[in-house]
């Protein structure tokens, strides 16, 4: 990544365990923001028109550690949720999939860059799949 190659650029360490605690997007979302990605899933929603609509945040270590401190739904959570209800789409909440699901967050993740390791895959896998409503939408594909 963009992220990661730069970090080696300028010989400095990426490691999951120094970024913890530092600006987590689940919480600290604008309405700007927000309604720019609201907008855009509302034209994606048009074009797909006649199909289910899924969406599934994809959370970082940061926001896991940020969802730990503030013990509670993280607020882009309970944006997406309150919006999937009133447009009948499905949200799954990776995050708290995450949370709930994993005793080691660190292991979720490359220990050289932010992206999720084969277990982070793993495990966001199994939040799909143990997930009822989406297994009656995939099942309607088949």
């Amino acid at each position: 990544t963009y992220f990661y190659h730069f970090v080696n650029k300028m010989g400095l360490q990426y490691e999951t365990s120094t970024i913890k605690h530092i600006h987590s997007n689940y919480q600290g979302v604008n309405n700007s923001d927000w309604n720019r990605l609201r907008f855009s899933l509302e034209k994606i929603a048009i074009a797909a028109v006649g199909k289910k609509i899924v969406i599934l945040s994809l959370p970082s270590i940061n926001d896991i550690y940020a969802r730990q401190e503030f013990k509670k739904t993280m607020k882009l959570s309970g944006m997406f949720n309150n919006l999937c209800s009133k447009k009948g789409w499905l949200y799954i909440d990776v995050l708290e999939y995450f949370y709930l699901n994993s005793k080691n967050w660190d292991s979720l993740y490359l220990k050289t860059d932010p992206h999720w390791s084969t277990e982070g895959h793993n495990l966001a896998s199994e939040a799909l799949i143990r997930n009822r409503d989406y297994q009656q939408i995939i099942q309607h594909l088949k």
